[in-house]
């Protein structure tokens, strides 16, 4: 499947292996702050780009199917646990486990460490039915 982003953007190929355990994905123009915040959802936890380096990058991820469905998991989809009916549930990619998000990246000579840094996010702490004015 290939996938055309509008504008300038570029466009990204996925394609499954034969067995459907790997997927396989290719973006034309990539930052890698994109590439940091789409690998948030594969790693559990945020992604911060503290490379410093600008541009569009070509970038190729493998990931297996257990990370694809654990990242379906933490976006809230109800998918069954385990890479089988009534397995147990996978939990994120863990940079020591040698997961498949981990190889891709440090493919690129890319490295993702664990630390703690400052991140930005929203919190929402109230919401209503009906819009209310100014």
């Amino acid at each position: 499947m290939t996938v055309r982003a509008p504008g300038q953007g570029g466009g990204m190929k996925i394609a499954m292996s034969p067995d459907g355990s790997t997927i396989h994905m290719e973006a034309e123009k990539l930052t890698l702050e994109q590439l940091s915040d789409s690998l948030t959802q594969f790693v559990g936890r945020p992604v911060v780009d503290q490379t410093g380096i600008k541009g569009n990058y070509k970038v190729t991820l493998d990931m297996s199917r257990e990370d694809l469905m654990s990242m379906a998991r933490q976006i809230g989809l109800n998918i069954p646990g385990g890479a089988g009916v009534g397995g147990p549930a996978a939990g994120p990619a863990d940079p020591s486990g040698g997961t498949s998000a981990f190889r891709s990246v440090e493919a690129m000579g890319l490295k993702l460490e664990p630390k703690k840094a400052p991140v930005d996010f929203m919190v929402i702490d109230k919401l209503e039915k009906t819009p209310t004015e100014d």
